[in-house]
């Protein structure tokens, strides 16, 4: 009896940057790095076909676009040279601190987004999560929330955390979920842990390492696994965030811990 046909196993990105800025090479070699790509050559880097590494390729080929560079992404079945051993393993290492980039802050009123429908991509994970929790808790309590590879499906529907450009996304070295907080201008200790909590998780970096980190990310994934429908499993991961947030309001803290046994 035959073996079904896998798909391809590789996913590739190679990529073009200009000469200005001159740091653009490193940045984008650190990203690569950071995710755990392997080069087979000058600018062209290699990870196992799957859908994190499609979104982690994805925002790479468009912060090399922001830097006025070009990337292509497409799979392979094999590529000739490569160790497939070295890719699995490297695939999997630890990822490393970054500086995050500067971006505007509080320069949107959550009033002109009131009533407004919101589009992202299906099967949402932990940047998506986050960034539909807060746009229910901060800019509007009656958001609605649709899927679609594109925007194109919902024209007058508002972006976030898409590829395409135009709503709100990554910029530079912050995941959706810190634009929203500071194009929004929220200033909120219990965000500002969560913030850190999606930016380690989202990006693979351990550069804030906060304690309830690895916790969120297991519910997360958890969710992702034993819920198929993309509305519901968003409805959940707003309900987790929503319970996390209320958990680290240190008044909320105070008066519960009493009646903990």
């Amino acid at each position: 009896m035959k073996r079904a046909r896998r798909g391809p196993r590789w996913l590739v990105l190679t990529h073009q940057l200009p000469a200005q800025p001159s740091n653009a090479r490193v940045k984008i070699w650190r990203r690569l790095k950071q995710i755990g790509a392997t080069a087979v050559k000058n600018s062209v880097y290699v990870l196992p076909n799957n859908t994190q590494s499609r979104e982690d390729f994805e925002w790479i080929r468009a912060e090399v676009v922001a830097l006025g560079g070009e990337a292509t992404i497409f799979a392979a079945s094999s590529i000739k040279g490569l160790d497939e051993r070295h890719v699995r393993a490297a695939a999997k290492e630890d990822s490393r601190p970054r500086e995050r980039a500067a971006a505007p802050k509080g320069d949107l009123d959550p009033k002109n987004f009131a009533g407004r429908t919101w589009i992202t991509r299906p099967r949402p994970g932990v940047d998506r999560f986050s960034s539909a929790w807060f746009i229910r808790r901060f800019i509007d309590p009656d958001a609605r929330f649709v899927f679609g590879a594109s925007p194109d499906k919902s024209p007058d529907a508002v972006p976030f955390d898409m590829y395409q450009p135009g709503g709100f996304r990554h910029e530079g070295n912050a995941c959706t979920f810190e634009v929203l907080c500071r194009r929004f201008g929220v200033d909120d200790p219990a965000v500002s842990r969560i913030a850190a909590i999606v930016h380690d998780l989202d990006l693979k970096e351990d550069k804030f390492n906060d304690p309830h980190g690895a916790t969120i990310g297991l519910l997360v994934e958890g969710l992702r696994s034993s819920v198929a429908d993309d509305g519901m499993l968003l409805e959940q991961g707003i309900q987790l965030f929503e319970a996390l947030y209320r958990s680290l309001r240190p008044e909320k803290r105070r008066k519960s811990t009493s009646g903990i046994c």
